[in-house]
């Protein structure tokens, strides 16, 4: 009974369908048909977005493409293209002469420091070969009978102010026994001096009446006062003969002759003094001298100094 049932659902069941040759190849030529039609838009999409580049590169602003290098090509396929076509060679040639440029502003530099510091060099050999020099040559020639020292002491001492060596005063006393001839003498080295100086400095003379005068022998103050008048004519002051100036005016010396709290800078003083002998230690006899000249008006604490600073550098003459 069974056996009869299944008999009868397999005979309602469909029959497998087979295929002949013809459909089998018609089949075939159907999927070729449309894998060939796939390929076609395929490649009809890709010109087509090809192209669409191709148009947005022509038509793009070049601001807006990002900028790489190996895109630059070393000839142009596009006229009026916003490339510039360099080859490695035009950049390696621009490079270099960039760096030529650039070296050649770098020797420019260094050539004219190099005459820079040659210019200022010649001009400060040449300065120094210019100094200012007070030789007292010709009076050395002249006078051939004085020490020869006394022209080298005048020469150091006058050459330290000129080269600006030193800001303090000068200051000289003469001694000789012959109160004319050290007058004559003394003036033509003054002279001299002045001269050294050169430009409108003259010589500057303090006379007897500066301190005989009544103003200065009441104040003192008053010959100072006359010396700040007559220094700033000139650099060079003289004062003969302290043999004839009293003793109650001879207390602006202390002041006209002090080289630490000067009355003037960058000035030389000459002072005279005749003395009664030339034999013996120079110093003693122009400091005994003068205290036989002052001793009397003034006390010892007011005659020491003054003495001290007029006898700072003695020199006698023959």
């Amino acid at each position: 009974m069974s056996s009869e049932l299944n008999y009868q659902k397999v005979k309602q069941r469909k029959p497998i369908r087979t295929y002949n040759s013809f459909e089998a190849n018609q089949s075939a030529d159907i999927d070729d048909e449309w894998n060939t039609f796939e390929e076609e838009q395929h490649d009809s999409s890709m010109e087509l977005t090809s192209d669409e580049l191709s148009s947005q590169s022509l038509y793009e602003p070049e601001s807006s493409k990002p900028y790489n290098r190996n895109n630059v090509s070393s000839t142009s396929t596009l006229k009026g293209s916003p490339y510039i076509n360099l080859s490695s060679k035009d950049v390696h040639r621009a490079q270099s002469a960039y760096v030529d440029k650039k070296s050649n502003s770098k020797c420019g530099r260094t050539v004219l420091l190099i005459i820079l510091i040659l210019i200022i060099a010649v001009w400060v050999y040449a300065s120094k070969s210019e100094e200012k020099k007070c030789s007292f040559e010709t009076l050395r020639q002249k006078y051939t009978d004085q020490d020869s020292k006394i022209w080298h002491i005048l020469s150091s001492g006058v050459n330290n102010i000129l080269r600006d060596r030193t800001k303090n005063p000068g200051v000289y006393l003469f001694l000789h026994n012959d109160g004319s001839k050290l007058k004559s003498i003394v003036r033509e080295i003054a002279t001299q001096t002045s001269n050294c100086f050169g430009g409108r400095s003259q010589l500057v003379e303090m006379n007897e009446h500066d301190f005989t005068s009544p103003n200065a022998m009441e104040d003192y103050g008053y010959a100072i006062m006359k010396f700040r008048e007559k220094i700033q004519k000139g650099r060079v002051a003289l004062i003969v003969n302290l043999n004839d100036i009293p003793a109650e005016s001879a207390r602006a010396l202390h002041t006209i002759c002090d080289t630490y709290s000067p009355v003037a800078e960058d000035i030389v003083i000459y002072l005279t003094l005749v003395i009664q002998s030339q034999s013996g230690n120079n110093i003693n006899i122009a400091r005994e001298t003068l205290n036989n000249l002052w001793g009397s008006k003034l006390k010892y604490n007011e005659l020491e100094p003054l003495v001290t600073r007029v006898t700072d550098q003695i020199i006698t003459l023959h």
